[in-house]
């Protein structure tokens, strides 16, 4: 219901402002962060509990969540530097090519 509610607000606007976009789209992006954040810290709360005491299965169910936030960070800065390695070496070898 509020993806509707924000398609029919998009509809009342005339012009289009690149700051209420940017705003609206940080605001929508907090809002899934936030939705995702809870959703999963709640179902490894669950499967933590099964072997642990409540308050340290809430722990170990955040920490599991922010080690795989920091994970993806680290890969993501892997495969640019990936790439840059990838195509400096193609450009050094097609420099060589008449």
């Amino acid at each position: 219901s509020s993806t509707a509610i924000g398609a029919l607000m998009v509809l009342c606007v005339t012009k289009l402002d690149p700051r209420l976009l940017a705003a609206t789209m940080a605001f929508s992006s907090g809002v899934m962060l936030y939705v995702s954040l809870v959703e999963v810290i709640q179902v490894s709360y669950e499967k933590f509990l099964a072997e642990h005491a409540p308050p340290y299965a809430y722990l170990f169910g955040t920490l599991s969540f922010f080690a795989g936030a920091l994970i993806m960070a680290f890969l993501n800065e892997m495969v640019h530097y990936m790439f840059e390695i990838i195509v400096s070496g193609r450009k050094r070898r097609d420099r060589g090519r008449p």
